[in-house]
């Protein structure tokens, strides 16, 4: 998963194998490590709610999809998702190779829907 967060702004990009592990029922986690030993850890998981949720806590920020929004955006070619909760816009997008990085490796990307 590829984060991207800008004033009241927050991209997820999910990779094909977080897709998977979204699929069987499991969570998505980055984590950053800084030099101090603190950690900030962002999470992506399907859970029982009727929209796109997020909550941060304690150098966590953890983003819920609703069940039905999540199979449907999984099981079909739909590109992503998209919700503004409050100031918060949110995008949770499927990823897809980079055009100005010839040389990355496209295995876990979807090529296919580009």
């Amino acid at each position: 998963m590829k984060i991207r967060c800008t004033q009241d702004s927050i991209r997820l990009r999910v990779r094909k194998s977080d897709i998977a592990l979204l699929a069987k029922g499991q969570k998505v986690a980055e984590i950053l490590h800084f030099p101090t030993g603190n950690t900030l850890i962002f999470t992506l998981e399907i859970g029982p709610v009727e929209r796109l949720q997020v909550q941060y806590k304690e150098a966590s920020l953890a983003v819920h999809l609703p069940e039905r929004i999540a199979q449907n955006w999984i099981n079909t070619e739909q590109v992503g998702i998209e919700d503004t909760l409050g100031q918060l816009h949110l995008l949770i997008e499927k990823d897809f190779p980079c055009a100005h990085r010839p040389h990355e490796n496209k295995a876990d990307t979807f090529e296919e829907l580009a």
